[in-house]
C-alpha cells in the first residue's frame, strides 16, 4: 500500500508540474488538493514546483543550443528536455520569472507565517500558468 501511495504522490507531483502549462487554474488546484489529501507536505510540493520553474527558465534559454547538448548541461535525458521545451513555450521569459518569484514569496509566508499553507500554495497557483 505504501508503494502505490508514493506512487500516485509522484504521479500527482508531475501531475501539477503540467498543469503550470494548461490556461486554467482548476486542474493545478486539484492537483495540489489531491497531493495534500495524500498527505504530501507543502514545503516538498513548493520545492517540485519551483524546481519545474527554473528548469523551464533554463531550457527557454538554451532553447538554440543542440537538442542533445542541452539535455547534457541540464542533466536530464533528451525526452525529458523536449517535453520541458514543449511547456517552456506555452510562457514568455517575464512570466517564469513571475512565477518564481511567486513561489519566493510562498516560502517566506510558509517560514514566517502562522496562515495555512494550503491557502498561499493555491494562491499562487491561481496566479500560475501560461503567458
Amino acid at each position: 500500500m505504501t508503494q502505490l501511495a508514493s506512487h500516485s504522490r509522484t504521479y500527482n507531483i508531475f501531475a501539477l508540474v503540467d498543469a503550470l502549462g494548461e490556461p486554467s487554474f482548476q486542474p493545478r488546484l486539484a492537483s495540489l488538493s489531491h497531493l495534500l489529501d495524500l498527505g504530501e507536505p507543502p514545503p516538498k510540493i513548493l520545492g517540485m514546483l519551483a524546481r519545474q520553474v527554473r528548469m523551464l527558465i533554463r531550457v527557454k534559454e538554451g532553447a538554440g543550443t543542440n537538442p542533445p547538448e542541452l539535455a547534457k548541461s541540464l542533466g536530464l535525458p533528451q525526452g525529458v528536455v523536449k517535453r520541458l521545451a514543449q511547456q517552456a513555450a506555452r510562457f514568455s521569459d517575464a512570466a517564469l520569472q513571475a512565477h518564481l518569484g511567486l513561489l519566493h514569496q510562498v516560502d517566506f509566508h510558509l517560514k514566517t507565517s502562522t496562515g495555512n499553507p494550503r491557502l498561499w500554495l493555491e494562491w499562487a497557483l491561481l496566479k500560475m500558468g501560461p503567458g
